[in-house]
């Protein structure tokens, strides 16, 4: 505890030099200085992240705020540096908890694939119960990286973070599909993750990373539907292909631009074009006259 507490003293410190520095170098800046002496207890525990977030802010500002005429060149250079060091230091801070959130994912899908195994369909539910428990720590690391970037700047360094964010939205919706058959919503996913679907709130599901996770689990079921003959259940290409059809009729009504997420839509038009040709196989072959006489009981 005594080395923690001299350590956040130490750190408190040198901000207040940095400061004072700004103070007496860049008095037109002295607004934003205060915004560093202000800040709160949780925010100095936060450590350095959080402090050169708002380096950054500032040397955006500083340049900004004085011309041309009152700078030389080797001052504005100078400006900008500090601007891009710092910059740089809250994406490195970004990207080793995107790793690790990588990591988790990863593992995640590990388990999930083992339902493509003949024996899998009957262990489907611990599987889903172990992929729940793992999306404990999503949502740990995802807090974690609440705390690297003002909320504000969310979208300045959303590449970051982009795909591993639609690798797990792809997995919860998996995982509650394998549970209920049915579609994961929005709000859904942003309680697993735990995090907003509100941009206003903050850190949150954009609509086009959620669009982007359920066209992978589409991917997913596709295969699923080939590898569920293959251990001998012959119903559910069946569901399955009823939920595609649906999937790909919503996205019908949406007007996607030639953008990333308009060309992973169109795989969507060969995941439902798969999963025909296996109910059809099925049933030219009488293997799908059970389940319907089942229904009909």
């Amino acid at each position: 505890m005594f080395a923690k507490n001299a350590a956040i003293v130490s750190f408190v410190a040198r901000q207040f030099y940095w400061v004072s520095h700004v103070l007496t170098f860049h008095p037109e800046n002295t607004s934003c200085a205060k915004i560093h002496l202000h800040a709160t207890e949780s925010q100095i525990e936060e450590g350095p992240a959080f402090w050169r977030a708002l380096k950054a802010d500032f040397a955006q500002k500083a340049v900004c705020s004085r011309t041309a005429s009152e700078m030389s060149v080797t001052e504005m250079f100078s400006n900008i540096q500090v601007f891009l060091c710092a910059d740089q230091d809250v994406r490195e801070d970004i990207r080793k908890v995107v790793q690790t959130l990588e990591q988790t994912a990863r593992e995640i899908l590990t388990v999930l694939q083992s339902v493509h195994q003949p024996t899998g369909f009957k262990e489907i539910p611990n599987k889903c119960f172990r992929a729940r428990e793992l999306f404990c720590t999503v949502r740990s690391q995802i807090g974690d990286l609440k705390t690297k970037f003002p909320m504000d700047q969310y979208y300045r360094f959303h590449e970051h973070w982009r795909f591993v964010l639609q690798r797990v939205t792809f997995l919860a919706a998996f995982v509650v599909y394998l549970e209920s058959e049915t579609l994961v919503t929005r709000e859904e996913v942003a309680e697993i993750l735990g995090i907003e679907v509100e941009r206003e709130k903050g850190f949150h599901l954009d609509v086009e990373d959620y669009l982007a996770g359920v066209l992978i689990m589409a991917s997913e079921l596709s295969r699923l539907a080939v590898n569920s003959v293959t251990a001998g259940d012959y119903s559910w290409p069946l569901r399955i292909s009823t939920f595609i059809n649906e999937l790909d009729s919503g996205f019908r009504l949406l007007n996607l631009k030639n953008d990333p997420l308009r060309k992973r839509y169109d795989g969507l038009k060969y995941d439902v074009k798969k999963i025909e040709e296996v109910v059809y196989d099925l049933s030219i072959r009488g293997l799908t006259k059970e389940p319907e006489a089942e229904r009909d009981k």
